[in-house]
């Protein structure tokens, strides 16, 4: 092997034989950190060289224009975009490479020899990539979980016990049990190993002498040991089917959980607290209960546990590596667990249960499935800011598709149609070393108040939105939590129709309201019309009743007049005259008038008397005014109180045969301030007759009250002897 100074420029043409592939590197541009080689040979493939090895990387498929190393990754601009080759922290043994496959245990010696436990080929230990020697005792079959005694001894689990080898001597001894040991650990308080023999628990001692402690069968199940994990007093027992446990001061066992959850590997940290990796994921010992950690970051079947130096919990499941920062994870801190995955330089295949293995430096040795993968914790990638989620694309469209707008992500403020309310968005975090961790939120306001998840996902369907302001928030992160991750926002606005808009809804409402205000007005304009109609009717009605002067009443009127004169009894006549025509002057006087004050309705009434008087009547007026009623200043209708002195005159004082008749007006306020007039008399009253005759007057004179106010009415009542009839007249 021959190795080249990568400060020598320029390099000449190098050859590299081996295997009859011929590595030729000549007028290629290539790029090369100290002690290594990056190659790139005519046909586009990429090759490794360094001071122990020739390795194709892989064949690239493109033109090549430019390789630039920055660590810890070479970077490599090509005609079919940009590639990264890298996987610092991370060493790969390859069968390609003279390794052993079907690889179950590693453990690396004291010097820098390999110690290989495969599943079928025995114990092969390696130096470099040449093996040295090897251990093979049919049929033993070696399983996961190796680890380094309290000497110079490796202990290897098999399917017929345990494999001791002396590292000093390379001499090999077998501890033979009754069931195959699927893991081992080892109590350095009392100084023994502990094996998992199936289901039973068996100690063996510095001598290498076995014992067993526990069956499981006897605490009532037949599950297997896959897990141990010492503490102090007691061990706890990883099963196939939940979790157990046993006290070495008391001898006793007992199961502490049965379910369906496999426990695969067992830790405790520096705080106390057991980690337990499960079929369901990444758990934690809370009393004697598994509770799940991160569930929705950690999801897998994790299969083996292990605490770096720098105290960072690192999970090994089926397709990923995990890594938990205990420190920042106790403290209560966000950000504490990252995914490694083939960006990152892990890229394996599945490892077995209990199978990582932290050596005197710190570095963990993983067997899977493909390979041995050498891990060094100080040297694996790490974030060096939080990932910024940026919107790159979006268009929006209609409900039927016929309609698309691109969204221009670049302006402030986006305003799409009304009908354009369905949206398509498009985003991306750059992320370099952990892209497949990459998980995104997103919120929209109004509307939502938690945040959602995406998942993995990089576009957003917003559909069926209402016209109004929006702003979408979109956050991403690698780690198990969103805290503290810087949000990306965008703000657009969906119009409303233009029958949502301000400007229309106000036409709207304005051309609603001249409705509603011209039907009323109708309406109002046609009973106005029908009350005034109705009025005239009732006016005209009292006008009528007005001059319905008893023609038989003008005659004796005159013929009184006349006689009078006859008789020489001239001041009789002329007085009976003047009051005559002063009743005529103000029977003309009302009919002329819609009202009519107090005193002159009462001055009518007088008038009306006398003449009653100065015939053949013989009664007294009497009219009470309280000391509040101005009559002069109060206006009434016409001929309201007149009817109903000339009803009591005609149907009750004129009928009278031994009394005097008295006919009695009050005037008075009540206490609503409405005017109260009574009209009472001492005569006989209506008879049945004659009150069917009066009832149209009186009818006439409840539908002009009416009109006055609805608060207005009158009251008949009988008296013995006489009649009252009662006028309340509200004028507001």
């Amino acid at each position: 092997m021959i190795q080249y100074e990568t400060s020598r420029t320029p390099f000449k043409k190098l050859a590299y034989h081996k295997n009859n592939i011929k590595f030729d590197i000549a007028n290629q541009f290539f790029s090369a950190k100290f002690g290594e080689l990056l190659g790139f040979n005519s046909e586009s493939e990429i090759w490794l060289v360094d001071t122990n090895r020739v390795k194709k990387l892989f064949t690239l498929g493109a033109i090549i224009h430019r390789v630039q190393y920055h660590d810890p990754a070479y970077w490599i601009g090509s005609d079919n975009g940009l590639w990264k080759i890298g996987n610092a922290g991370f060493e790969y043994y390859q069968p390609e490479d003279g390794f052993p496959t079907n690889v179950w245990s590693v453990i690396p010696g004291k010097t820098d020899k390999l110690w290989f436990a495969t599943f079928t080929k025995g114990i092969q230990r390696y130096s470099g990539s040449q093996i040295v020697s090897s251990y093979y005792f049919f049929p033993v079959m070696y399983y996961n979980g190796a680890l380094s005694g309290f000497n110079t001894d490796l202990l290897f689990p098999n399917n017929r016990g345990v494999t001791i080898v002396d590292t000093i001597s390379n001499s090999y001894q077998e501890i033979s049990l009754s069931q195959p040991v699927l893991t081992l650990s080892r109590d350095e308080r009392n100084k023994i190993i502990l094996a998992g023999s199936m289901n039973s628990l068996v100690a063996i001692d510095t001598n290498y002498q076995s014992q067993v402690l526990l069956d499981i069968p006897t605490l009532g199940v037949n599950y297997t040991i896959l897990a141990i994990e010492p503490r102090v007093g007691n061990y706890l027992l990883g099963l196939g089917r939940g979790l157990a446990e046993y006290n070495y001061q008391t001898g006793q066992g007992r199961l502490l959980m049965r379910s369906n959850v496999r426990v695969s590997d067992l830790i405790t940290d520096s705080t106390g607290t057991i980690w337990a990796g499960t079929s369901l994921g990444l758990m934690k010992l809370v009393g004697d209960s598994l509770e799940p950690v991160f569930p929705d970051f950690v999801s897998e079947d994790v299969l083996t546990l292990e605490i770096s130096n720098d105290n960072r919990l690192f999970i090994v499941s089926t397709n990923s590596l995990y890594t938990l920062d205990l420190n920042r994870y106790h403290s209560g801190q966000p950000q504490c667990m990252l995914a490694y995955n083939e960006s990152a330089g892990y890229n394996t295949g599945e490892p077995g249960q209990n199978a990582l293995y932290k050596d005197e430096q710190g570095i963990f040795w993983l067997p899977t499935t493909d390979n041995v993968v050498k891990i060094d914790p100080k040297l694996i990638a790490v974030p060096r800011h939080l990932p910024v989620a940026v919107f790159v694309k979006g268009n929006a469209s209609n409900s039927k598709l016929t309609v698309n707008h691109s969204i221009l992500l670049n302006n402030k403020k986006i305003v799409l149609p009304w009908q354009v309310n369905n949206l398509h968005l498009e985003f991306e975090a750059v992320e370099l070393d952990f892209p497949e961790s990459l998980r995104f939120q997103y919120k929209l306001e109004p509307g939502m108040i938690d945040w959602r998840k995406l998942n993995d996902e990089t576009d957003l369907n917003l559909n069926n939105l209402r016209p109004g302001n929006y702003a979408l928030y979109v956050r991403a992160t690698i780690s198990e939590s969103f805290d503290g991750a810087p949000e990306s926002k965008l703000l657009f606005s969906i119009a409303p129709p233009f029958w949502f808009t301000w400007w229309f809804i106000g036409i709207c409402i304005l051309i609603a309201f001249l409705i509603i205000w011209f039907i009323v007005l109708y309406f109002i304009r046609r009973e106005r019309k029908k009350a005034l109609h109705h009025a005239e009717i009732l006016r005209l009605k009292s006008l009528a009743m007005g001059i319905q002067i008893d023609n038989h009443f003008l005659v004796n009127c005159i013929a009184k007049i006349a006689l009078l004169n006859q008789e020489g009894k001239t001041e009789a006549a002329t007085d009976y005259s003047n009051n005559f025509i002063r009743f005529l002057q103000s029977n003309l006087h009302s009919l002329r008038s819609e009202l009519v004050t107090l005193a002159d309705e009462l001055e009518m009434i007088k008038s009306y008397a006398k003449i009653e008087q100065l015939g053949s009547v013989h009664f007294d007026l009497n009219i009470k005014i309280d000391t509040d009623i101005e009559p002069d200043k109060i206006t009434i209708p016409p001929f309201l109180v007149q009817p109903l002195v000339e009803n009591s005159i005609r149907h009750g004082i004129k009928k009278l045969k031994n009394l005097h008749g008295l006919i009695e007006i009050r005037v008075s306020r009540k206490k609503s301030g409405c005017l109260l007039i009574g009209v009472t008399d001492n005569g006989i009253g209506l008879s049945h007759e004659e009150s069917a005759g009066n009832h149209i007057g009186m009818k006439i004179i409840k539908e002009r009250l009416m009109l006055i106010g609805k608060e207005s009415e009158i009251i008949i009542t009988p008296l013995e002897p006489g009649f009252m009839v009662e006028l309340i007249i509200c004028i507001h």
